[in-house]
């Protein structure tokens, strides 16, 4: 079989990337001797396996006189193609059976049909949930390098996780008067950002952004109210609540005048209608809904509270350095509460489902912290898989990263993603099914497109995924409009490339797409399948050469361990971007991020891994 890039590629090949033209053979690809020359003047538009003849016609509702007995590049038609289908008829596999009725239970899925949605639990009052919602976007602020600014170089005193109830299962923090090395990193790192305040509309508080809008919708002025008590350091924490309850949940709010703060938190936290409980201890406020809460989440703490814990300060000090912010989620514990909270809790489930509820166990631990040049989120899972879908034994994805072209502008590469999909493919069927409404479907489908297509399921995606999968976009994509962009994998590359060949057949003989307008051109090398939109970008990523951007290593520090990386040249392709302006505030903060970067894999412990970073320029 031939390709539309099946030319030899050499390192001495340089052409540059899109000089061939959208969706063009590369001149120097011979037709086959078996198929008149196409002029060159006019080259074929998509796959190229071959110079194309009259493409066969499109969608229709009756079939040709005569039909084709294969495609432009080659691939035959199945044995009872009869040309394209209408569009209004669906395949064999999707169609009734003669006689048998559907019903309303097993009819397939229609999204233009209401989809009823069920009633959840009363929300709680609406600052609660604006707590909530600041801290998020708290975090989300800190790892883009605009927080607050920092003043003094203290980082002592009480820390909320020694207030915190042993018994707790989930509990999060976010610390303003962080150590003094975290202090001087953020210092050094906030300096990228000159115009990171002008962007947030001139406010560099991150606690006038957690708090401001809580404080006005209790009638009240930030500056005026609140700004004068309230310190640096904020959690939240979650303890199993009362046989039928939901969960108790206490907040932790430091304080630097206790007066002033108790005139104004109850009714700022839970409103003039159901003020929250409030006490005082060594300079926190500890604020629940109701006092019967608040008494629980005091009387446990004085039996041990968390941050005494040896589990959960193993966990933390496994993380390494100090922390802006830190989060940890104990799953257990958390199965436990739901499992013993009110409406809406598990003691009602199925047997079958609360055994699959038993494998939900082990920790989370997550910290946010900077140096001076990155802000970076780094979390690991003892005892918990938080990587499903990356397998523990693939290879690590660092040689397939290294050797992208140089102007790659964003890649994500996984590795053993067909194993994966090999063996959860019964549960992925199962599903399936369970959409359509039917089983039975799925198998017929199936079936269906071995019997006309030889295409096997799910044998043939896992050849097409390989052992390591590889997607790819080229910095000049979005400036130039040329479909720079690719996927390499790392596989038997005969057998991927013949699966594309039965896809494309499929694509064309039963859906009527017109394959050989599409952007598609592949090439099959060594124990590699290029498949891209335009052949300059086949030869692109042969090529390799590695990221030229000195922030891709700083933004993936784990490649040599990890089995999923992504990484985004942000400043680069905002700059590619013929969207943004010099004028747009996002812009001129996206102008000193040099590149994002994430990983995940597993440690020789078996524990797992992820990393979020982000590296200024």
């Amino acid at each position: 079989m031939t390709t539309g890039d099946d030319h030899p590629t050499s390192a001495d090949d340089q052409t540059p990337l899109g000089e061939s033209g959208l969706g063009h053979a590369h001149e120097s690809t011979p037709p086959p001797a078996s198929q008149p020359a196409t002029p060159p003047a006019e080259p074929p538009a998509g796959p190229t396996s071959s110079p194309p003849a009259e493409p066969p016609a499109g969608p229709t509702s009756s079939p040709p006189a005569e039909p084709p007995t294969s495609l432009p590049y080659g691939f035959a038609p199945p044995a009872d193609w009869a040309g394209p289908r209408s569009e209004a008829e669906p395949p064999a596999w999707a169609m009734p059976q003669a006689g048998a009725g559907q019903s309303e239970a097993t009819q397939r899925l229609d999204a233009t049909q209401p989809v009823e949605v069920l009633a959840g639990p009363e929300p709680k009052p609406r600052s609660w949930a604006m707590m909530g919602t600041a801290a998020g976007v708290a975090l989300a602020v800190l790892v883009g390098g605009v927080v607050y600014a920092v003043g003094q170089l203290s980082g002592g005193g009480t820390q909320p996780e020694e207030l915190v109830p042993s018994s707790a299962f989930a509990f999060a923090k976010l610390d303003l008067d962080p150590a003094a090395g975290q202090k001087l990193a953020f210092r050094s790192f906030a300096q990228h950002f000159p115009d990171a305040a002008e962007a947030l509309g001139g406010n560099a508080d991150l606690r006038e952004l957690i708090f401001s809008s809580i404080a006005e919708d209790a009638g009240l002025d930030y500056e005026a109210d609140v700004e004068p008590w309230l310190g640096d350091r904020f959690a939240v924490a979650a303890m199993p609540g009362t046989i039928g309850n939901e969960p108790d949940v206490a907040v932790y709010i430091q304080v630097t005048d206790q007066d002033r703060a108790e005139t104004v938190l109850p009714e700022m936290i839970g409103g003039e209608e159901s003020p929250a409980a409030l006490a005082f201890r060594r300079g926190y406020a500890i604020v629940s809904p109701d006092q019967d809460t608040l008494d629980r989440v005091q009387a446990l703490a004085a039996e041990g509270t968390l941050g005494s814990e040896d589990t959960f300060q193993a966990d933390m000090a496994d993380l390494g350095e100090d922390e802006v912010a830190a989060a940890w989620l104990d799953l257990e514990g958390l199965l436990a509460a739901a499992m013993t909270a009110g409406e809406g809790g598990l003691l009602g489930l199925p047997a079958d489902q609360q055994e699959a509820l038993d494998a939900f166990q082990g920790r989370i631990a997550i910290t946010a912290r900077f140096s001076d040049d990155y802000a970076e989120i780094f979390g690991r899972t003892v005892g918990f898989d938080a990587t499903q879908g990356l397998d523990s034994a693939a290879k690590p994805v660092g040689p397939l990263m290294r050797d992208l072209p140089p102007d790659t502008g964003a890649a994500l590469a996984v590795s053993g993603l067909g194993t994966n999909v090999e063996s959860g493919w019964s549960d992925m069927s199962d599903a399936l099914g369970t959409a359509a409404g039917e089983a039975g479907e799925v198998e017929a489908m199936l079936a269906d497109l071995e019997a006309r297509y030889d295409l096997t399921l799910p044998d043939d995606l896992v050849t097409l995924l390989g052992e390591q999968t590889l997607l790819a976009m080229d910095l000049r994509a979005l400036e130039s409009g040329l479909p720079l962009f690719g996927a390499r994998s790392v596989t038997d590359a005969a057998a991927a490339e013949d699966v594309v060949g039965k896809v494309l057949s499929m694509l064309e003989f039963d859906f009527g797409v017109d394959v050989s307008a599409l952007p598609i051109h592949w090439t099959a090398a060594g124990d590699s399948l290029y498949v891209t939109g335009d052949p300059s970008y086949t030869d692109a990523l042969q090529r390799g050469g590695g990221v030229t951007d000195p922030a891709f290593e700083t933004a993936l520090p784990d490649l040599d361990s990890a089995q999923l990386a992504l990484w985004v040249d942000v400043d680069g392709l905002t700059a590619a971007d013929p969207a943004s302006s010099p004028g747009d505030s996002a812009a001129e903060v996206m102008n000193h991020i040099a590149g994002v970067g994430i990983t995940a894999g597993y440690e020789d412990s078996g524990n797992a891994t992820f990393r979020l970073r982000v590296v200024a320029d």
